[in-house]
């Protein structure tokens, strides 16, 4: 004779690993023995999952590479396989690693999770970045997390430059003669990006239109 034991309700083999199951052996003629199964939960390695997460950073495009522009991400997962770099656990201390994906402007602490960037950001050539940032759990059957944050560059308005410093002139010129043209740069758009010339000396000699 055989009896079938079935699962009633989900289990967690971080929860609780091992149940005792106790039992009464009745045969036909009324005899009764007390009995026993030790059921074991085999682990299945889970996926770790970023939580916490702020999806919208922003970031001056004047911070220098290098520079923290994202908050710690917090791991939650539930296993707790040995490893040699430790993150963050809200619950078990499960090891895992942060990563960022196809994306060598950005970086992440593999640790900590703060992320940087590894170049300058210009506003003027990319004003937004969408970072996909990965997660993993340093096991014998590693399994991922992946979220997108979009990073917005704001602009800061960055110095006009002068790109002529010399000229020359007749003394036979003439007044209102044009003597040259000083050129000018700015890398900002819109109105930052207007540069006009103002002059602070010798205004009984030159004018500046």
């Amino acid at each position: 004779d055989t009896c079938a034991v079935t699962l009633e309700k989900t289990i967690d083999y971080e929860t609780k690993s091992e149940y005792l199951l106790q039992l009464v052996l009745v045969d036909g003629g009324g005899i009764q023995v007390n009995g026993f199964v030790q059921i074991a939960v085999l682990d299945v390695n889970e996926p770790p999952r970023i939580i916490g997460l702020t999806p919208n950073i922003t970031v001056d495009s004047s911070t220098q590479p290098g520079t923290i522009i994202g908050s710690l991400f917090i791991v939650e997962d539930p296993e707790d396989d040995p490893v040699t770099i430790i993150c963050s656990d809200s619950r078990f201390g499960q090891a895992n690693y942060f990563f960022v994906v196809d994306n060598p402007l950005f970086g992440i602490d593999p640790v900590s999770g703060a992320l940087f960037h590894r170049q300058e950001l210009d506003y003027e050539t990319q004003s937004i970045h969408v970072v996909t940032i990965g997660v993993g759990d340093l096991s014998n059957s590693p399994l991922f997390d992946y979220v997108n944050i979009t990073i917005v560059v704001d602009d800061v308005n960055e110095p006009p430059m002068q790109l002529t410093h010399e000229m020359t002139v007749w003394e036979s010129a003439s007044v209102g003669s044009l003597v040259g043209i000083i050129r000018t740069s700015d890398p900002d758009t819109g109105a930052n990006g207007v540069v006009r010339c103002i002059q602070r000396n010798l205004l009984d000699i030159f004018h500046i239109n």
